[in-house]
Order: structure tokens, then sequence, then C-alpha cells
């Protein structure tokens, strides 16, 4: 078993290499839970934009003490880095396509780091904060129209199909889409179905219990008339990028039907890990009786890119 000394010394070996990296990844966080379930090293595959910074943070509420957790500084699961932990003790956050794709787009427009990347390359939301929405179809319609960035993707995200390309360890999470996308579906489901844990940022309280109960065989996360609470100490570390408040219910019709062309092979991984996390819900119910969705069924995990467009 690695020892968290061994853990840090391999990541300060490439501490230097991730500049797009979130500042969590930079840190090895210790168990605070005395529980008797076994020291271990874990490790979170961070897929921009799920959450995963969030989870980092909050993570040392929910682990044994003498355990850690470590993020893999935004690296594919294929990276050296991410190899230093067994799939069977690694865990990723999957996130609905259209809530993804608009996050990232708010990161490049809002946050210090997207500012600082996106000036002077004409992004369509740079300096447009009259509403969350102003720029967003322009910026979308831009990569529906040229899926390559050929024309560039204004030193930010690329939104098209991010998730699928990213755990298929195909282009880079920043960079250019595949030139042949059919392959990476398959890589991208079978790379879901080795990692240990797989998480729903969209339902990101009922996937940090269930992170607890995958790596202590026991969760102290309870349900109360119809609301999930956690450990009376925990404390929660929701990481905004300084985005403002927003909503699907924010799109246009013709904003969602963009997101719709760019997520095609994400919305079939997107499906897949919702199964997987379904699967994995009743499995603790079933072990522990507690029902981690607050709810008499798991219907209500449903890939939202299957309804139809919402309006405000």
């Amino acid at each position: 078993m690695e020892t968290a000394t061994h853990l840090r010394a391999h990541i300060l070996v490439y501490l230097f290499v991730f500049v797009a990296a979130s500042r969590e990844d930079k840190f090895v966080y210790h168990g605070e839970w005395s529980t008797d379930a076994p020291d271990e090293n874990y490790l979170l595959i961070h897929v921009p934009k799920t959450s995963g910074s969030s989870f980092l943070q909050e993570s040392p509420e929910h682990l044994p003490v003498g355990s850690t957790l470590t993020g893999n500084h935004e690296q594919t699961p294929c990276h050296r880095l991410t190899r230093i932990i067994p799939a069977s003790r690694q865990a990723v956050l999957v996130r609905s396509p259209r809530k993804h794709v608009f996050s990232q787009f708010l990161e490049c427009k809002y946050d210090k780091w997207g500012q600082r990347q996106t000036k002077g390359t004409g992004f369509p939301g740079f300096g447009r904060f009259e509403t969350t929405g102003a720029g967003f179809e322009e910026w979308l319609a831009h990569f529906v129209n040229d899926s390559t960035a050929s024309k560039g993707d204004y030193k930010c995200y690329n939104p098209w199909n991010l998730q699928t390309r990213f755990l298929a360890c195909i282009g880079l999470q920043h960079g250019p889409p595949v030139s042949d996308p059919r392959v990476a579906v398959p890589v991208a489901v079978t790379m879901l179905d080795h990692i240990g844990f797989v998480g729903i940022a969209d339902y990101y309280d009922a996937s940090i219990c269930a992170y607890e109960f995958f790596v202590a065989g026991t969760t102290r996360c309870t349900c109360k008339e119809g609301r999930l609470l956690h450990p009376d100490d925990y404390v929660q570390a929701r990481i905004t990028h300084r985005v403002p408040r927003h909503s699907l219910n924010d799109l246009t019709k013709v904003q969602t039907q963009l997101i719709n062309k760019l997520t095609v092979l994400d919305d079939i991984v997107y499906t897949h890990a919702l199964a997987k996390f379904r699967s994995f819900i009743k499995h603790i119910e079933k072990k522990s009786g507690v029902n981690l969705l607050c709810s008499s069924s798991t219907n209500i995990l449903t890939n939202e890119s299957h309804r139809p467009h919402q309006t405000a």
C-alpha cells in the first residue's frame, strides 16, 4: 500500500506541469472520520467542471482516519499520475451534459482564470455580465460550426463532448476533439466500468454520502422528511469559481439545441454513469437500509437531456 508521503512525492513531480489544474488538486486530503475501515489511499479522477474541487475539499469528513484522497490534477485516467492508485480505489464524478457545457462557459466568463485565458481572444462572453447567458449562444455556435476549433477555442474549454474525450483519454480536456468519435464512447464507458466509484455531480449530496459508503462500507447520512442529512459536524465547501447563481431554465430553446449537438457522445456516457450510480444506490439501501435519494424510486435518476426544453 502506498503511503501518503509516497503519494505526495509523485504529486510534486508533476506539480508544475498542470497549469490548468484546480488549486484543490494540489493537496493530499487526510481522513477525519473515526471508524474501523482500513487505511487506504484513494484518488479522484477530476473531470473538469464536475464539482471535483468541492468533492476534494469536503472529502476529509467522509474519509476514515488514516486514509487519504488526492486529485489527479485534471489529467485523463490514462495519465501516469492517475495510475499510481489502482482503479478499484479511484473515483470520478460525471455531470449532466447540459449543465456541464453551461458551466464551462460560465467559468470562462466569470472566473479569474477564465478571464485571463480568454482576454483578447474574442471570447463572446468576455465582459458581458448583464446576464449569465450573454454571449453563450455565439460561443456554442462557434463550436457547432467548427467542432475541431480550428478557429480557436478562446484558450479555454472546448465543450465538444468533453467528458467523453476525457474519459476515453483521446484529445486534451482543453483541446481539440478526436478525429474519429466512434472510438471514444466504448472506451469511455469501459473506463467508467473499471473505476471503483462513479458519482453524479447533479446528485452531489447523494454522491458524497455514497462515497462514504464506498470507502467505509457504511454511511452516517440519513433521510428525514424527504431530505438527505449529513453527519452533524459536516461543513459544506461548495466552490463556485465566482459564477453567480444560474439555472438551465435560463437557457433558450436555441441554446439547448446547440448544446445537444455538442454532447451527443456525452449523453450516451452520462446515461451509462447514471445506471452505474443507480445500481450502487440500490446496493447501499440493501446493505444499510438508507435510501440516499430519499425517494421511493431511483427513477428520479434520469438524463435531463432526454427531457424537452424547459422554459422559465
